[in-house]
């Protein structure tokens, strides 16, 4: 299964971009019974394709699950290297992820990285990365009378990347008085 670029490379690749597709159950399947009616689950037989849930609501964030369809393998280059940004992903030829076990089996997964010399990833959690904004609001009513409070780590680094910078930078470049600035707005929001 290995490409011919890839047996001329004599260096190890990492790939910080690997993305996953998470079984159904992957929220519900170690929580503790108590705290299941507010896990995320996905949800099959309501229409064509499985829907995401959180608290008995649909997430609008995805038409479906990541995994029961996904752009053919090579629509990502496609759509990059079209000078309209169709193609590809926009061309509607999608492909069901159960059709590829790399995508959701490790061992299937590890074994093509071995016979792609990839010697480490970083793996993404597809699902997970976008039912994030749906938990924001959950959680305990001591925590949420917090939200919107800076944290007193936050203030300890901004405190001290600022000390340092203006200690040790080069203060006539102004990309460093630019960071510093867009770092210190971001903080203050």
């Amino acid at each position: 299964m290995s490409h011919p670029a890839v047996e001329m490379i004599d260096y190890p690749l990492i790939d910080c971009d690997q993305h996953y597709y998470e079984p159904d159950d992957c929220f519900t399947r170690h929580i503790a019974p108590a705290f299941r009616d507010r896990a995320i689950t996905v949800v099959r037989g309501q229409s064509k394709f499985a829907q995401v849930h959180f608290k008995g609501e649909r997430i609008g964030f995805f038409s479906a699950p990541p995994g029961e369809h996904a752009g053919e393998p090579g629509s990502l280059k496609a759509f990059f290297q079209s000078p309209t940004g169709g193609g590809g992903l926009t061309s509607g030829k999608t492909v069901s992820c159960y059709d590829f076990p790399e995508s959701m089996d490790r061992d299937v997964r590890m074994k093509l990285l071995r016979a792609q010399n990839v010697q480490a990833t970083i793996m993404l959690p597809s699902l997970a990365v976008g039912v994030e904004m749906a938990l924001r609001d959950d959680g305990p009513e001591t925590h949420l009378a917090k939200a919107g409070t800076p944290t007193m780590g936050g203030l300890m680094i901004l405190i001290s990347v600022t000390i340092s910078t203006l200690l040790w930078a080069d203060l006539a470049n102004p990309y460093v008085w630019c960071s510093l600035l867009v770092m210190v707005g971001y903080g203050a929001i």
